[in-house]
């Protein structure tokens, strides 16, 4: 039996989030968008996504933080991150809370190879 990968993205910008949810979708993982930090947090208290994709310039708060009060819930402890963002701007930090970036903008092969990764 597959195993099948519920992946949670966390973006703002609709035409972003379809191209993701667009791909994955037709690579067989279950998809859900959110465009809020709030949102995702919510999603993960109802749900488990693994891998979860956050664009780290949310419009109610930073993807670093959002990754730290989902992995804050037990389940989210070993969860794989993945950062997504057009910023060059990566610094120790994020290394430590995001296990990948996808840089934007980003081609299909590359969400598919990167998302493979971590499922």
């Amino acid at each position: 039996m597959v195993m099948m990968h519920k992946i949670l993205v966390v973006e703002d910008n609709a035409d972003h989030a379809y191209l993701m949810e667009y791909i994955l979708t037709k690579e067989g993982f279950e998809v859900e968008v959110v465009n809020t930090g709030q949102k995702a947090i919510d999603k993960c208290t109802q749900g488990h996504y693994s891998p979860v994709v956050i664009d780290l310039g949310l419009p109610d708060m930073t993807g670093d933080r959002v990754v730290g009060k989902i992995r804050e819930m037990d389940a989210y402890r070993d969860t794989p991150f993945l950062a997504y963002t057009a910023s060059a701007a990566f610094d120790e930090d994020m290394e430590k809370t995001f296990v990948d970036i996808i840089s934007k903008p980003v081609l299909p092969q590359v969400i598919r190879d990167q998302i493979r990764n971590w499922t």
